[in-house]
């Protein structure tokens, strides 16, 4: 069965549809882009049997000849600011006017190469006016050091993005018509003013952040002098059904309460150290956390509360939302309670989003 609904809003547009045919997402998008004239960009997101079928998509969007750059990507979900589409073959799709827009796309190298590729074709583009890259990776290989070409650029606190399904590539439909395809992409957009970005976390500290005090490469082996997989220990015993637990890492001077979310990735039983990443050292400080309902959705109030304030009363055009693979129903138990926060402050802005393996967002000042 399909199912379609398109908003238009001024000169942004966005739709959402659920189906198995890649030739019924090109018409949906003809539409969308008809309704405009002159330059823009589209973007294109893909679940379930659709995903799979990325590339044929793409080849139905060149065919339409719409002279905009188009990305293509696919994630384990899709919604637009009327709501969540989970484990069903559907596209959400945005178009909007103005602007000027441009597509990058990198493939064939392990990920820390695709990224310092896109990073070194970024560098020029970033550099010049107010422009927003939108960076989509292939999970593959990704780890906190992949993102170290881009902390390096000027204009690298506008970018932003996520991880796409593993195994299946992202693709660029350039204005000439021709499909890049490859393991990485980034969207330059520029005409739309500076971007406001904002991230938050879906879990709930299980102890107060404490002090790192010896570690051993990406390894926590003490924490204020105890065992790290000791302290793990006494907390896991207090964790309710035995949920995953992650880490969070804290800074060593800021008190704001930001922090990056890790796994823990192994444990070494005889030195009683946790194999975290290589973002750990003496000093930082480190909590143990676990996903939460509660605290993903206060935390979500809580920045889009920050973003409204942030634009200073000016209504934003559109909006980019990559929500958490591990969001949605299965942390909720219900539907749509992501959407329906943004909606709440932002209810005449279109957007669109997917749910992405990993999410890139400004901390500190860098992506």
């Amino acid at each position: 069965m399909t199912k379609i609904t398109i908003r238009r809003v001024g000169p942004v547009h966005t739709a959402s549809v659920k189906t198995e045919a890649p030739a019924r997402v090109a018409r949906l998008f003809a539409g969308l882009a008809a309704r405009g004239r002159g330059t823009g960009a589209g973007l294109v997101f893909l679940s379930g049997g659709l995903a799979g079928g990325v590339d044929t998509v793409a080849e139905r969007l060149s065919e339409l000849r719409t002279r905009l750059p188009i990305l293509v990507a696919t994630g384990a979900g899709v919604l637009t600011e009327r709501g969540e589409i989970e484990r069903e073959s559907a596209a959400a799709m945005m178009f909007w006017q103005g602007g000027e827009s441009e597509l990058v796309i990198e493939g064939g190298g392990a990920a820390d190469e695709i990224a310092n590729a896109l990073a070194t074709r970024l560098g020029p583009l970033l550099r010049t006016g107010a422009r927003t890259a939108l960076v989509l990776l292939k999970p593959d290989g990704v780890g906190p050091r992949t993102l170290e070409p881009f902390q390096a650029l000027s204009g690298s606190e506008s970018v932003f993005g996520g991880g796409c399904l593993s195994g299946l590539p992202v693709l660029g439909v350039q204005p000439n018509g021709g499909v890049e395809r490859g393991d990485g992409a980034a969207l330059v957009i520029a005409g739309q003013g500076k971007p406001s970005i904002a991230s938050s976390a879906a879990c709930r500290l299980l102890m107060p952040p404490r002090s790192i005090s010896e570690t051993r490469g990406p390894m926590v082996m003490r924490i204020e002098g105890e065992r790290a997989l000791d302290v793990l220990g006494a907390v896991a015993s207090r964790a309710e059904n035995g949920p995953l637990i992650l880490t969070a890492l804290f800074d060593e001077e800021d008190e704001s309460g930001v922090h990056l979310v890790r796994p823990i990735q192994g444990v070494d039983p005889m030195l009683g150290g946790l194999l975290v990443s290589d973002e750990v050292r003496p000093g930082r400080r480190i909590a143990f956390a676990v996903r939460d309902a509660e605290a993903a959705r206060l935390g979500l109030e809580a920045e889009t509360r920050r973003l409204e304030q942030s634009t200073a009363g000016a209504a934003p055009r559109f909006g980019v939302y990559m929500n958490c693979a591990g969001r949605g129903s299965a942390l909720y138990a219900s539907e749509d309670v992501d959407t329906r926060i943004i909606r709440a402050r932002f209810p005449n802005m279109p957007w669109v989003g997917m749910s992405s393996s990993f999410e890139i967002a400004p901390y500190q000042g860098r992506p």
